[in-house]
């Protein structure tokens, strides 16, 4: 009987240490993982538990650092990548603000992605509608050229501009007239600029 007590005792005291020890503190480690993994990449867990889980811990806390300190480089260099675009963004609009000439830059959706002033004064008209001047076209960053200029001619010279891209031909530039709601003709001019991954207008 004495004997009996003494194993279950000893059974629930292994018991208790397989829980303290390594069940309690691999669970906690699971969840403060899913933590640095997803909401805060500084936190490092405290080594606690059996010796097994505390070299586990180390290399979590290792591979945390390790992530922390990529993550930190990537976001560095995409803030350089950033600020040198928007610097060469300000070198063409310095540029294009002296041109005499309205210039308008889209990509191949139509979506305005620069522009001058002369652009402006050119583009964006008024018409009277009920005895009341209204704006018939805004422009502006990320709206499309085609709320602004008829779609038909424009998509026809990209068309014709990339076809002569396609078969190697000298054709840079291709002019054409356009009218404006107000009555305004207009002669444009349309250039592909040229990317390593893709043509755009």
């Amino acid at each position: 009987m004495l004997g009996s007590i003494i194993l279950v005792t000893a059974i629930g005291g292994l018991v208790s240490m397989l829980f303290y020890y390594y069940i309690i503190p691999i669970l906690q480690l699971a969840e403060k993982t899913r933590l640095i993994a997803t909401v805060n990449p500084d936190y490092r867990i405290f080594p606690k538990g059996g010796r097994e889980v505390v070299y586990l811990t180390g290399i979590i806390n290792d591979y945390a650092d390790t992530f922390q300190k990529l993550k930190n480089e990537v976001d560095e260099r995409i803030r350089a990548a950033q600020d040198e675009v928007d610097e060469e963004r300000n070198r063409l609009a310095a540029l294009m603000s002296e041109l005499p000439n309205g210039v308008l830059v889209c990509n191949n959706d139509g979506l305005i992605l620069l522009y001058n002033q002369q652009a402006q004064n050119l583009l964006q008209t008024d018409e009277i509608q009920n005895g009341e001047q209204k704006p018939a076209g805004i422009i502006g960053l990320g709206r499309s050229v085609f709320g602004l200029l008829q779609r038909e001619p424009i998509i026809h010279a990209f068309e014709l501009l990339q076809q002569t891209v396609n078969r190697e031909q000298t054709m840079s530039t291709l002019g054409f007239m356009m009218t404006l709601g107000d009555g305004t003709c207009l002669r444009l001019n349309m250039a592909l600029v040229l990317s390593h991954r893709s043509d755009e207008k």
